[in-house]
């Protein structure tokens, strides 16, 4: 007799792992704060979160993404400071590749954007600072605050940044996936695929499909945007290719139907 935890388990009862016995699950419901699939998935979800395409040009979408998340990570700490809570640390993942090679393109992607930032003097930095005014101008609740001041409060603090990378190639043992500065970046692939949770994700850079035809558990376990989200979800943003995002969609979808069969006849879907 074992007990086990899944968050796949009809692809367990599929396979007949450990020779499972489906109809003596337990189904755990979710927290209040937790958000999933129905938050991120259903025809109506945009409206939730921020959802962009990601297009042929991976690097330009990066950088303007890392931008985006840097102007929500300080306006969700002014309106803390507003309300006289602490400031907190926020965190975005990137997950384009399985390889270690694009892993360290993506970090020197950052830390671009990050030196650009930093700098004055800097050949790109007012190029940044025209992309940080051009994303608070079209979202209306950065605008509750001057303009001028965001940005000048993100090229004060912009120091405050952390790039953790994680693969095999890297010791992890000590980098657990809580934020450690203002502007947390997480980069890996297998190692942040499966069973890893992390705290105050922000915004998730995702442009890695699966291997074969949609293995509905991958995509479920690549969710790591799931989690206790709730108070600043309108401000989390996934950065996907249309293609892929509806793969994903449908693999929910599957999920879904496949969980409702084995309640209703407690036999292995199809």
């Amino acid at each position: 007799t074992y007990i086990g935890v899944t968050a796949t388990p009809a692809r367990l009862d599929l396979n007949n792992t450990f020779e499972t016995e489906n109809e003596e699950w337990v189904y755990f419901r979710h927290h209040l704060d937790y958000v999933g699939k129905n938050d991120f998935f259903l025809n109506d979800s945009d409206d939730n979160y921020q959802r962009y395409n990601v297009t042929s040009n991976e690097k330009k979408d990066l950088e303007k993404a890392i931008i985006f998340f840097i102007v929500n990570a300080t306006y969700l700490n002014l309106l803390n400071l507003c309300h006289e809570r602490d400031e907190e640390n926020y965190g975005m993942l990137i997950h384009t590749s399985g390889k270690k090679v694009d892993h360290k393109t993506d970090a020197s992607i950052v830390r671009s954007v990050i030196e650009a930032l930093s700098s004055k003097n800097h050949k790109n930095h007012q190029r940044m600072i025209n992309e940080i005014n051009r994303y608070i101008s079209s979202r209306k609740e950065i605008k509750d605050f001057d303009q001028e001041e965001v940005v000048n409060i993100i090229v004060d603090e912009i120091s405050s940044n952390k790039v953790v990378m994680m693969n095999s190639d890297y010791d992890t043992r000590d980098e657990n996936t809580t934020p450690k500065a203002k502007y947390t970046f997480f980069i890996g692939g297998n190692v942040v695929s499966r069973g890893v949770t992390f705290d105050n994700l922000l915004g998730m850079f995702f442009t890695r499909s699966a291997k074969h035809n949609i293995q509905q558990d991958t995509y479920i376990q690549r969710a790591r945007m799931f989690g206790s989200r709730k108070t600043y979800l309108k401000f989390f943003q996934l950065w996907i290719s249309p293609e892929l995002f509806a793969d994903w969609q449908r693999c929910f979808v599957y999920h879904y139907i496949s969980l409702e069969t084995l309640k209703e006849t407690e036999m292995a879907p199809i």
